[in-house]
C-alpha cells in the first residue's frame, strides 16, 4: 500500500471503527473553523476528521511568520474538551498537526487556528517528523502544482 495513503486509510478506518461506538452522534462535534473543520470527539479527546482545502495562494507570501513561539491551545468552540496540554506533557507523543502550521504561515488567523488541540492528533515521534512530514510537503507540492 503506498505510504501517503496508508496514513488517510488509517484515518478513515478510526472514523469507522469509531463510529461504532454507542452515542456517535451525540460525542462527535464539528468544529468549523476559518482554515479547517474538525469533527472533535469528546470522549476520545482527538479529532476523527479534520477537512481543509489547501491551495496555492495560502502557501505564496512574502513573509512567512515565524512559527516559533506558538503555543498548542484549547479550541474556543469546544474549550473544556479540548485543553488537552497535560495529556501531551511527558506521554511520548508529538502533537501531530492534521492541518501542517507550515501550510499556515501566511496568515496569522490560520497560524493561530492551526494551533487548536482540535487540530491535533497524537503521533509518534519517527511517524510525525518521517511519514506524516513528507506526507505535509507531497501536499503542499500538489497545491503548488495544481
Amino acid at each position: 500500500m503506498n505510504r501517503k495513503f496508508q496514513i488517510v486509510f488509517q484515518q478513515v478506518l478510526f472514523f469507522v471503527l469509531l463510529a461504532g461506538h454507542t452515542g456517535f452522534a451525540q460525542d462527535i462535534i464539528t468544529l468549523k473553523h476559518a482554515y479547517y473543520t474538525s469533527r472533535f470527539s469528546k470522549s476520545k479527546h482527538i479529532p476523527v476528521l479534520v477537512e481543509y482545502t489547501l491551495t496555492s495562494s495560502m502557501l505564496a507570501c512574502d513573509e512567512h511568520i515565524a512559527r516559533k513561539g506558538e503555543r498548542f491551545k484549547p479550541d474556543p468552540e469546544l474549550p473544556n474538551e479540548t485543553d488537552l496540554q497535560k495529556d501531551y506533557t511527558h506521554s511520548g507523543y508529538d502533537r501531530g498537526h492534521n492541518m501542517s502550521a507550515q501550510d499556515n504561515e501566511c496568515n496569522r488567523l490560520g497560524m493561530d487556528e492551526c494551533f487548536y488541540f482540535s487540530n491535533m492528533f497524537p503521533q509518534r515521534h519517527s511517524f510525525n517528523a518521517g511519514t506524516w512530514e513528507a506526507l505535509e510537503r507531497k501536499e503542499r507540492e500538489d497545491a503548488e502544482t495544481y
